[in-house]
């Protein structure tokens, strides 16, 4: 028996989470993804990852709130990282 997971078998016996997946949900649960949600105190975003790289570089970026998708990854790679001592908390609510 085969326990390895493969891209071939996306959907099949798995759903990859990825942003190129196969499925519509596996490519609907990655960071990428344009999923707009809000979350106070901090406003509306369209993904996941326009969340994860506002956090990461501090806060002072609202250009990132809108960006989905690699764009939203180019961006915030552009500024530099802030630490904030509750980013995984923030990320994981």
């Amino acid at each position: 028996m085969n326990n390895r997971y493969t891209p071939d078998t996306d959907g099949i016996d798995h759903i990859n989470i990825y942003s190129k997946g196969k499925t519509e949900l596996g490519r609907l649960l990655t960071n990428f993804a344009h999923t707009p949600f809000t979350f106070p105190p901090y406003g509306e975003f369209a993904s996941v990852e326009a969340f994860w790289y506002y956090i990461k570089t501090g806060f002072l970026h609202s250009q990132l709130k809108h960006l989905h998708g690699i764009k939203a990854k180019e961006e915030g790679k552009k500024y530099p990282i802030i630490h904030h001592p509750q980013f995984e908390e923030l990320i994981l609510e």
